[in-house]
């Protein structure tokens, strides 16, 4: 019987650590998903920004 109790209680100690890994894992991967996000904006802006100012520049001299 007492077995039983610390077995129950070890699996309830195992299922904090899987709930705490889960979050853990939930919150970096909105991290990644942010940052991914803003690396493809700047990468984005790299690849047309110039081609972009030199249009506009040419408009505002006509």
């Amino acid at each position: 019987m007492r077995r039983n109790i610390d077995d129950i209680l070890l699996r309830g100690e195992n299922l904090e650590d899987v709930g705490r890994k889960a979050f853990n894992l939930k919150y970096e991967s909105e991290k990644f998903k942010k940052a991914s996000r803003i690396l493809s904006l700047r990468y984005t802006m790299y690849q047309y920004g110039i081609a972009i100012c030199v249009i506009l520049f040419f408009f505002l001299i006509i």
